[in-house]
């Protein structure tokens, strides 16, 4: 398991600069690998934009592998895509696109990445 502290941008970018040699050393292939890292990157920059931060914590098992926004996010149940000239708006729903489930727990918001 592997945890990361996102405060600002600098923080963000050494955290997906490791995020990435983590899940590498797993073996992850390529397209899970993107998939992970637009989940990561989504979850990291919302922390740092709406919440002045956050904590995430990557768990790889066997045959998934387990994203956590750690702290008071309650995302709502369902997603929707903003429309095409919006700057933003679409995270929520690129997760959802990519991820097995995402769920609000009381430790955070989680997601679940099967591995292909």
């Amino acid at each position: 398991m592997k945890i990361y502290s996102i405060m600002d941008a600098l923080s963000l970018s050494r955290a997906f600069a490791d995020f990435h040699d983590h899940l590498s050393v797993h073996g992850i292939d390529e397209n899970c690998l993107f998939d992970c890292k637009l989940v990561f990157s989504e979850l990291a920059s919302n922390a740092v934009k709406h919440a002045d931060g956050g904590t995430i914590r990557v768990h790889v098992t066997d045959g998934e592998i387990v994203i956590t926004l750690l702290g008071e996010f309650v995302a709502p149940e369902k997603s929707v895509c903003s429309p095409v000239l919006e700057e933003s708006g679409r995270g929520l729903y690129l997760i959802d696109s990519v991820c097995k489930s995402r769920t609000n727990t009381a430790e955070g918001l989680q997601v679940v990445l099967i591995k292909r």
